[in-house]
């Protein structure tokens, strides 16, 4: 679940429906995707670039192009007058729980397809 009547919840879960719902991941890549992202993210949705190893950079990069992530620059002057970039990234928050809501949903749906075969009683035959 993403989100509660009040509150947006980022989840391993909801990061996870979102990722498979972008197609380009299977289900274990996804699991650890997810996983890796939330663990540098804690509960944050924002961190700065500089704490990133190249591969982690990569795979930012590439979460950017469907919109899962998005970047942040501060200019910062400094005493001398240059100016100084912090680059951060930002989980897209609103973008990701919708993706991951309308996976959540199909996935019930298709549960409740099958739901008919959990109930025993369904198949007795009623005498007369």
């Amino acid at each position: 679940m993403c989100k509660d009547d009040v509150h947006k919840i980022m989840t391993p879960s909801c990061l996870f429906f979102a990722l498979v719902k972008s197609g380009d991941y299977k289900e274990s890549e996804a699991k650890r995707i997810s996983a890796t992202i939330l663990n540098l993210f804690g509960f944050n949705y924002k961190i700065i670039d500089n704490i990133l190893l190249y591969e982690e950079r990569k795979l930012f990069y590439k979460l950017e192009t469907q919109g899962i992530l998005g970047e942040e620059v501060d200019i910062v002057r400094l005493p001398d007058g240059r100016d100084w970039r912090i680059a951060y990234w930002v989980l897209q928050v609103d973008k990701i729980i919708k993706m991951a809501s309308y996976q959540e949903q199909s996935a019930l749906s298709n549960e409740a397809e099958y739901d008919i075969y959990e109930q025993n009683n369904i198949w007795k035959r009623h005498s007369k």
